[in-house]
């Protein structure tokens, strides 16, 4: 009996370890999540101060070719400049929200595996205790039976 209790000991510990490391892996792609955000971010301002730059650099070498830069085909230019940069800039950041939904999915994923390694932690402890306290207590059922020799 007491090997019993002690081997349900074993599989409740185990379970709540398991159920930490689940609930550790989680809170590290939580944060996982929100870097990805923040980097994305940080990468669609980039885009956009090179867009900006891009944009100044194509005005000023119209205007030192001697081209107006109020004519149709400058602002043509400016304008397909600026699409382009606000496209890429979009898609850096509809990138990384993506990237962090995926993550923070895996967190839902792993936070439940971690319940469920310690849910199989107690129902193992808990057949455990009642299996060695039905055999203890002699319930019958696994009892073999008397032979007409041994009476």
């Amino acid at each position: 009996m007491a090997g019993a209790i002690l081997g349900a000991g074993a599989q409740v510990y185990q379970g709540s370890q398991q159920k930490k490391a689940a609930d550790f892996r989680a809170h590290q792609l939580e944060e996982d999540a929100a870097a990805e955000r923040e980097a994305s971010a940080l990468r669609a301002q980039k885009i956009e101060r090179e867009g900006r730059a891009q944009r100044g650099r194509a005005i000023n070498d119209l205007a030192s070719a001697n081209l107006d830069v109020g004519s149709l085909s400058a602002v043509k230019i400016d304008k397909v400049i600026a699409d382009r940069v606000e496209e890429d800039r979009m898609q850096e950041i509809l990138y990384g929200n993506r990237r962090g939904a995926k993550l923070e999915e895996e967190v839902g994923f792993t936070r439940r595996a971690g319940r469920n390694y310690r849910t199989g932690g107690y129902l193992g402890a808990a057949g455990s205790v009642l299996s060695a306290g039905a055999t203890y207590y002699g319930g019958g059922w696994n009892r073999p039976r008397a032979t007409l020799g041994e009476y």
